[in-house]
Formats: C-alpha cells, sequence, structure tokens
C-alpha cells in the first residue's frame, strides 16, 4: 500500500526521493522489529509479538488519510469486491492445504482432499473474473508489459530468498544451535542490515537516474 500511495500521489520526479524515505523506515523496522519481537517471544507468546503493529498501524492509516484527502481528488470507481472474495477464497485455500497438509492432517485426509479440488476452481475463477471486470483488481494487461512481468518475476524471486532466510534462520539457530529467540533476533540483525543498506542505495539509483531522465 504504501509503494501504490507513493506512485498514486507523488511526481515521477520524486518518486526516488521518498522511496529512500521508504528504505529508511524498513531499515528501523527490519533491525529494531526482531528483537523486541523475540523478547515478546521469551517472555509471554508468540501471538503476543503482533500486538506491536496495531498503534503503528492506526497511526500509519490516520497520516495516511491526512495526506491522501489533501493530495488527491476524488473519483467515482468500482471496487471489483467478487474478484477480492475470489483472490481471498483461492490465497486461504493455497496456504491451508501447504499448512495442514504438512501438520495436522494427511495428504489422504477427506478434509484436506476437499481443499486441493477446490483450489484449481478457485484459481481459474479468479482468472475468468479479471478478464472481465471493468476495474479488475490485478489488471491481466499489465502483465503484458515486459517491464512489469520481469518486475514481477525478479520480486517473486527476491521474496522467496529473503522471507524464507527470516523464516527458516531464527528456527534454525534455536533447534539446530539452541540459542533462546532473543539471541536469534540479534543474530539475524547482519542479514536484515545488508538488505536495508541495498533498499536505501537502489532507492537514491532511482532518485538520481529518474531526475536525470526528467531533465
Amino acid at each position: 500500500m504504501a509503494q501504490a500511495i507513493v506512485a498514486d500521489v507523488i511526481s515521477p520526479r520524486e518518486r526516488g526521493r521518498h522511496q529512500a524515505y521508504l528504505s529508511g523506515v524498513w531499515a528501523a523496522a527490519s533491525i529494531g522489529g526482531p528483537v523486541p519481537g523475540s523478547v515478546f517471544v521469551d517472555h509471554r507468546n508468540w501471538r503476543s509479538a503482533f500486538w506491536i503493529n496495531l498503534p503503528v498501524g492506526i497511526v500509519a492509516l490516520v497520516l495516511d488519510r491526512r495526506a491522501l484527502a489533501l493530495a488527491t481528488r476524488r473519483a467515482q470507481r468500482r471496487m471489483d469486491y467478487l474478484s477480492a472474495a475470489l483472490l481471498t477464497f483461492a490465497v486461504s485455500d493455497l496456504l491451508m492445504n501447504f499448512t495442514w497438509g504438512r501438520t495436522s492432517y494427511g495428504r489422504t485426509s477427506s478434509r484436506l482432499l476437499t481443499l486441493m479440488a477446490m483450489a484449481p476452481p478457485l484459481v481459474i475463477a479468479v482468472m475468468l473474473q479479471e478478464l472481465r471486470a471493468p476495474e479488475p483488481v490485478l489488471p491481466p494487461r499489465l502483465f503484458a508489459n515486459s517491464v512489469v512481468g520481469t518486475e514481477t518475476l525478479a520480486s517473486f524471486v527476491i521474496a522467496m530468498a529473503m522471507f524464507g532466510g527470516v523464516v527458516l534462520l531464527p528456527v534454525f539457530l534455536q533447534l539446530v544451535t539452541g540459542v533462546g529467540a532473543g539471541h536469534s533476533g540479534v543474530l539475524l540483525i547482519p542479514l536484515m542490515a545488508g538488505s536495508v543498506v541495498g533498499a536505501f542505495a537502489s532507492g537514491q539509483m532511482m532518485r538520481r537516474t529518474t531526475t536525470r531522465s526528467y531533465r
């Protein structure tokens, strides 16, 4: 949502600078987040770590609402509720397949087989609805653009590597090396610091190249 807001209300010449601001927030959250989160896990339970997002999210929502009210014109749009609902059901079905099939139920259980049978029709229904909707949630025409297609593929590979490491490394550190949750959060700092430096550097590079292209 932050990326979409920047693209919607900021001119192309200034987007690189605001991307650098986002990188700064990402830096603080990536380095500062795992440590207090791991303390919550050590001294309370892992579910309590998610309460940290609520006050931050409320403040961000209020600020975004005020900024968008000042910077944009209201236009009458048709929300594609059916696409959103189908997409939610399809993603939830796939996630339950991957999660329950490994931990809660066997691969031959009737509940899991039902979910597996529902997945292909739901995915197909999402695709068909996106093709016929006047204002789809995921416009198919975007993926015909080579820039968008390449960027989406790159983002998928990068996110898979990054979030795979962020999820699996704490498990490895705690179960194999025997460190606590708090210590594993500290050990993640070098990984997150590297990603932060890369994000900030790319934001600055985009700012300079974008500014030159618009002179």
